[in-house]
């Protein structure tokens, strides 16, 4: 039974399995569609998570939490790992609140919909803002280039054309450069067009390059409506031979020459996102089994006297709290006590037993190296002697 559903109870969708894991990517969509927008970037910071749902959905949804922006910068920094796994936990929180919704479902009542997103909090840390620089520009749609081509008439002459704009056509630049030959004789260069091939009617499109000492030029027209169907590229000269090149780049959607090329926009490679995510789930695991900054304590063994073993597994270490203890074992006093002659406990597997560790004090715990190999903890304890062992497994 849960509040959530009115006191009635819940259920799993049935258009799921029984555990469901959660990416990065998934948890975004997730707060994105909730709307959470100003959390969506912090998702990429959490690592895969799984929900059992025979357990996920029979109990309430989490609870939302309130994020502050300290709790956003451990999230996404690692300068003290234990406020980084608080602020992962809290911020799983509030993407299970959201997914609870839409991998369970009351059964009796009309599921009811998520709180009301929280806002964000004041402080935000930046994730990958806009930084000052020289992003690449953005691609022409169309590139035309003249050559080198030689020009003697004071004639306008045809260098390139007639040609036609590709569709969404909204600006263009022209270049010009002089090769060789009489660069004061240059005359003009000039884009023209007309509606029909003929060449006595040309118009230009509001710009005129040339005069006497030009060797390189560029101009440029943004914003422009480009309607004719015959355009050229003119060259002509007043004296002499010229020896010019001339090219065209043409923008389509509204971009300006040498603008900034926007984001693509591409959907990451579904791949490659899974292998980062098995490499992240795999230096994970390591970190909390060989270096862990934590623990989590597992199942009680009560009541342990005399020579006996335990079967364990995946565990970091082990608590052993003496739970009676005679009078007549020797002591020595200090912080902690010191017991002597208590027994032993040693770490093995089937295929045999390593060092044994000698029990010595009221409360002990035990990290071994390799714990994780460990399958059998076995345990020889002096007459009278009882305790509780306590298994410790790594954090999630």
């Amino acid at each position: 039974m849960t509040t959530w559903c009115s006191g009635n109870p819940a259920e799993p969708r049935p258009e799921f399995g029984a555990f469901v894991f959660i990416g990065p990517a998934a948890a975004a969509q997730t707060l994105n569609s909730a709307p959470v927008p100003w959390a969506v970037a912090f998702a990429a910071y959490l690592g895969l998570k799984q929900y059992e749902l025979s357990t996920f959905c029979t109990g309430e949804p989490p609870d939302l939490p309130t994020l502050t922006d300290d709790d956003l910068a451990n999230l996404v920094g690692l300068f003290d790992p234990v406020l980084h796994t608080l602020a992962v936990n809290k911020f799983q929180d509030l993407v299970g609140h959201y997914l609870w919704p839409l991998l369970c479902r009351c059964t009796v009542v009309a599921t009811p919909a998520p709180l009301t997103p929280p806002s964000a909090p004041s402080g935000l840390p930046n994730i990958n803002p806009s930084l000052p620089g020289s992003p690449p520009a953005i691609t022409p749609c169309l590139i035309l280039d003249t050559g080198v081509q030689s020009t003697t008439s004071s004639t306008e002459q045809v260098k390139l054309g007639p040609f036609s704009w590709p569709a969404g056509a909204t600006s263009f630049k022209q270049i010009w450069d002089n090769v060789s030959g009489g660069v004061t004789g240059l005359s003009q260069y000039q884009l023209m067009a007309n509606t029909t091939n003929n060449t006595s009617t040309w118009s230009s499109y509001g710009f005129q390059g040339g005069g006497v000492g030009v060797a390189h030029s560029e101009s440029s027209i943004g914003t422009v409506n480009l309607p004719k169907a015959f355009n050229w590229l003119t060259m002509k000269v007043s004296t002499g031979t010229l020896v010019g090149r001339q090219q065209l780049y043409v923008y389509c959607g509204g971009s300006l020459p040498n603008s900034p090329q926007p984001n693509c926009g591409c959907p990451p490679d579904p791949f490659l996102s899974a292998q980062l995510q098995q490499i992240l789930d795999l230096v994970t695991i390591v970190q909390r089994q060989a270096v862990p900054f934590g623990y989590v304590q597992g199942p009680d063994h009560t009541g342990l006297s005399g020579n006996g073993f335990l079967l364990v597994a995946d565990l970091i270490g082990a608590q052993i709290d003496v739970t009676t203890l005679p009078d007549s074992y020797g002591r020595a006093s200090g912080e902690p006590d010191e017991i002597f002659e208590l027994g032993f406990l040693t770490w093995g597997t089937t295929d045999g037993y390593r060092s044994s560790t000698r029990l010595e004090h009221e409360h002990q715990v035990l990290f071994p190296p390799l714990a994780g190999v460990f399958t059998v903890l076995g345990y020889s304890l002096a007459p009278g002697v009882v305790i509780t062992i306590t298994e410790l497994v790594r954090e999630p």
